[in-house]
């Protein structure tokens, strides 16, 4: 009995233990990976939105710019603003999702945060009509979770902008972080926050980021690209 339960136990360990250190060790290796397709260019990528106030704000600065980027939108959100969705694709923006409602894998029951994944999936997918990259909320994944979305790719970062950090850094750490690394995908949010007493303040940090992020690489000579662009050559890319 002692050895049967003793077999159950080390099972059960084992089984936690890829359940939650698989996904873990792909992360890894695949950020790596990214950093090292990244050398050479900026990548904007936004999560949480869209959102009225912000995600038009966000889409004109890039405008202005003459930048395209990725947006990794809320399922709940793109159907309350189809709009800005369709705004954003009409821009030359990537899409992507980003769950329906942004649970917490690891702070979820396993079937509630794969099941609000591919919810958010189908979503976002239904609204632009194709196969679309995820990007797990908090960068938080399972096995499951990994299993749910599959055969998506999933997009990480490789620098954190902080405008969800608390206090707010000073603005122009990413671009010194893009300048050193010799380029990066950045994670930003473009979502309003209006439940914060803070939130004008946020969203004006964000875009003052963004504008630096922007000159950093004008300045540096780092191309402006959307994370589906990075498989291409540099030469070859618009």
């Amino acid at each position: 009995m002692i050895v049967e339960s003793s077999i159950s136990a080390g099972v059960g360990l084992l089984a936690l233990g890829a359940w939650y250190g698989t996904p873990l060790a792909m992360r890894a290796r695949e950020q790596a990976a990214l950093a090292a397709l990244c050398r050479g260019s900026l990548v904007l990528s936004f999560d949480d939105g869209p959102a009225p106030t912000m995600t038009p704000r966000v889409l004109r600065l890039l405008e202005q710019h003459g930048a395209h980027a990725t947006f990794f939108l809320l399922g709940r959100r793109a159907e309350q603003h189809p709009d800005l969705v369709r705004a954003v694709v009409d821009a030359g923006h990537e899409v992507g999702s980003h769950s329906q409602t942004h649970a917490h894998a690891l702070r979820s029951a396993p079937w509630t945060a794969a099941r609000d994944a591919t919810r958010g999936a189908s979503t976002v997918e239904r609204l632009v009509g194709a196969r679309l990259p995820f990007r797990p909320p908090y960068g938080k994944a399972t096995l499951g979770t990994r299993l749910a979305i599959a055969p998506r790719p999933v997009g990480w970062w490789t620098i954190d902008s902080g405008d969800t950090f608390d206090p707010l850094p000073d603005p122009g750490q990413a671009a010194r972080a893009l300048v050193a690394a010799g380029g990066g995908v950045v994670l930003l949010h473009d979502h309003d926050r209006e439940e914060l007493p803070d939130a004008e303040l946020r969203r004006a940090f964000a875009l003052d980021v963004i504008a630096r992020l922007l000159e950093a690489a004008d300045a540096t000579g780092l191309a402006v690209r959307r994370l589906c662009d990075l498989d291409e050559p540099l030469e070859d890319a618009a």
